[in-house]
């Protein structure tokens, strides 16, 4: 007698009811034999296996005029929906079976595959964990979210994920590439190098672990090691793709702007480069051009390059979900006149640089990091981090919760966890810091309810410079915001609107610096100097001091602030103005005559 369990196929119904019961054969092999529903699911998954889908409907209808809803028939049927292209289909199919039961460690990951295809990446996330939980050493599931964390640059998940593929397979290269990149995404170069050096005693000439190197090098602004460390990967592998991009990239920081080019024009036609590949080589074309003045070329560049986005992965961030953020943490503006009793200890010690990106703001943190003895984190993710801590305490974002909620003791708990982002990036809890993560400007009320003594610096340029400087400038991220001009500049003004709305309700110290006063002054104007002294910890580092770490970022101006200030920034705009649609322009109007920028 059947204990009163679900089938093993997930069906709730027990085993007699369910994959034990008989039917007949009769419908694809033509004789009366009868089989188990177990068996004939494995007959069925051989039909899928050999794209034989009329005998996949045979079989599916046969189990299911016995069994309705069987979850594997339904799982099976979404795998040849899959095959044929029709994913709606599919995803709708794989629900199907999820519901009734399935627990299938191969059907989490492809409805992962489904969703990630869509652009619904935490879905995908979601998905790949349930795949995990069944099979944790499912090296596939482990692979996809290591891509996707990547992908959607959540470093610390991806760490995670390929640690756990080291865990299961210590000889294999891919999984230390995979390691070194996530620890040199999430700005831990050291963690980096010590990986790269352990998978080179598995594979001494690992093409892509090597070359990963040599970004980590260029990065820090070692530019003859790195030079160095390519010509020994270019003398065994000379028509390497990625090698190319990075002598390119390489070239043009070493002044051979006109070699550069020419590669970068020979690898733009080469019919064996990713659309990847392809982006990156355009990106540096831009760079290439606006260097030699060529800014008609550097604008097709940007526009071939940001063409491509939408082809190597849907776009997120479109407007009406920016609409739709900005509306609702407006809402939460009336809460900063409620007291907050649990704002973080000694949060006076963060300093918060806010704008908008292509600010200037990476000259700037430097300015301040050499000034000062602090600690830098640059565009960290510590805050966006502590969104999503704080919506998993109580199921639902900061900007909607109440008095009570903010002041509960649960929530510092969460506060602390997501500083740990700080820790890992090399901050020690004692040490002033600077986070430049410069849309933290649509979490100001976030920032004042936990750290309302911290000091906001908020960093103004031409917004023509701004709206051009996005658009020509890769970040190899999907957010459509910067692809786009129109979305730009919409972006542009909803962000000035909020500041301009909430800014004067702050508990916090603020000082607005506009990014032309810094060149102008080839450096941090006095005025904020002794604004820092007044508000901020941090002491002034002695004049002539020789042990400062060389100062290093992970933004699209790395190799801009490695030289000395110049004025060619300024008003670069005007190099474009042809080919900025009058429309757009007026959209950012607003914010000129806010600042007191002339268009």
């Amino acid at each position: 007698m059947d204990a009163k369990v679900s089938c093993r196929c997930g069906n709730a119904k027990i085993p007699t009811q369910c994959c034990l019961l008989k039917i007949t054969s009769k419908p694809w092999s033509g004789n009366s034999k009868k089989v188990t529903i177990e068996n004939a699911c494995i007959l069925l998954k051989q039909a899928l296996n050999q794209r034989n889908f009329i005998l996949v409907q045979t079989i599916s209808n046969s189990i299911l005029s016995k069994v309705a809803n069987h979850p594997v028939v339904h799982y099976v049927v979404a795998m040849q929906y899959f095959l044929q292209g029709q994913h709606q289909s599919a995803k709708t199919s794989i629900q199907f079976a999820f519901a009734n039961g399935l627990q299938d460690a191969n059907a989490y990951l492809q409805y992962a595959n489904l969703v990630g295809q869509e652009g619904n990446y935490h879905a995908a996330l979601k998905s790949l964990e349930l795949a995990l939980q069944i099979k944790p050493d499912f090296a596939p599931a482990l692979t996809m979210g290591f891509q996707i964390s990547m992908l959607i640059q959540q470093f610390e998940q991806a760490i995670h994920f390929a640690k756990s593929l080291l865990k299961i397979n210590a000889q294999n290269c891919h999984y230390y590439v995979f390691l070194a990149e996530a620890y040199s995404k999430n700005l831990q170069d050291d963690l980096a190098l010590i990986v790269i050096e352990q998978g080179l005693e598995i594979e001494t000439n690992n093409s892509p672990l090597l070359l990963l190197k040599v970004g980590i090098l260029e990065l820090n602004n070692k530019l003859d090691q790195a030079q160095a460390l390519l010509q020994s990967v270019l003398l065994k592998s000379p028509e390497e793709i990625d090698a190319l991009l990075l002598q390119a990239k390489l070239l043009i920081r070493q002044k051979q702007v006109s070699k550069a080019k020419e590669i970068l024009l020979e690898l733009v036609e080469n019919p064996n480069c990713s659309a990847e590949q392809i982006q990156s080589a355009h990106a540096s074309l831009v760079n290439a051009n606006r260097a030699l003045g060529c800014y008609k070329a550097a604008w097709q560049n940007a526009e071939q390059m940001n063409s491509l986005t939408a082809k190597i992965r849907p776009n997120s961030g479109e407007w009406s979900e920016v609409e739709t953020y900005f509306t609702q943490i407006e809402q939460a503006a009336n809460s900063l006149n409620s007291p907050f009793n649990l704002a973080l200890e000694n949060s006076n010690q963060f300093l918060f640089i806010v704008g908008f990106p292509r600010s200037g703001s990476t000259l700037l943190e430097k300015l301040l990091y050499e000034r000062f003895q602090s600690f830098s984190v640059g565009e960290s993710n510590a805050i966006p981090e502590l969104e999503k801590e704080v919506f998993l305490r109580f199921d639902k974002p900061w900007w909607q919760l109440n008095d009570s909620e903010w002041n509960n003791p649960q929530l510092l708990k969460h506060v602390e966890k997501a500083l740990d982002v700080y820790k890992n990036q090399g901050w020690q809890s004692d040490s002033p810091l600077i986070d430049k993560n410069l849309l933290n400007s649509t979490r100001l009320i976030l920032l004042d309810k936990l750290f309302p003594d911290a000091p906001i610096i908020k960093l103004v340029r031409h917004p023509l410079d701004v709206l051009v400087s996005n658009f020509v400038t890769h970040f190899g991220s999907n957010d459509a915001w910067h692809s786009n001009l129109e979305i730009t500049a919409k972006y542009m003004l909803k962000v000035d609107e909020h500041w301009h709305s909430v800014s004067r309700k702050l508990h916090n110290p603020v000082y607005t610096i506009h990014y032309e006063s810094i060149i102008n002054n080839q450096g941090i104007p006095n005025e904020l100097n002794s604004f820092l002294e007044h508000y901020w910890p941090a002491k002034t580092r002695p004049v002539n001091t020789q042990d400062i770490t060389q100062f290093v970022t992970r933004t699209a101006s790395y190799a801009q602030v490695q030289q000395n200030i110049n004025t060619e920034s300024l008003n670069s705009y005007k190099h474009y103005l042809d080919s900025i649609p009058k429309d757009i322009i007026n959209i950012i109007r607003p914010i000129a005559e806010r600042w007191n920028y002339i268009i």
